[in-house]
């Protein structure tokens, strides 16, 4: 998902897994930050309260945030944009706070689909027939992203 945006897993399991490594980089960022002696560091109260928040704000997502391929970014290397907590959690914030979310399947273009295979609107691939003249053989297969 970090790499292509494509949401091609279930999101129910998927999501637990997002909340794990959200609290557990939060959990790290606070760390360094106290050890660092940051003055801004948030007071155990205050990490606390922006930790729930942005937890409660991923756990809102009934699928995924169409922001998901930056959340994993953020997720991944906290450190590569932010050396401030609450720099940090405002980041987050920005990519959780959307309302929109989107397809749970794999963006498909046509180079990455099958040989003699199309994609119809319907997100229903079909084989197509090949170059020989063989009758179409008709595999129409909704695919399962739940």
């Amino acid at each position: 998902i970090s790499k292509t945006g494509d949401t091609c897993y279930n999101w129910n399991i998927v999501k637990p897994l997002l909340v794990y490594k959200l609290e557990r980089v939060l959990d790290d960022f606070m760390e360094t930050v106290t050890e660092n002696g940051d003055v801004s560091a948030p007071t155990p109260s205050e990490f606390q309260s922006t930790k729930e928040r942005l937890s409660g704000l991923l756990n809102g997502f009934y699928r995924a945030p169409f922001t998901v391929q930056r959340l994993l970014e953020l997720l991944l290397e906290p450190n590569k944009h932010y050396r401030k907590f609450d720099k940090y959690a405002r980041g987050l914030e920005k990519v959780l706070s959307v309302v929109t979310t989107v397809d749970p399947f794999p963006k498909k273009s046509p180079s990455t689909l099958l040989p003699n295979t199309v994609l119809n609107g319907n997100g229903l691939m079909r084989t197509v027939s090949d170059d020989f003249g063989k009758k179409a053989e008709t595999t129409d297969e909704r695919r399962n992203g739940e």
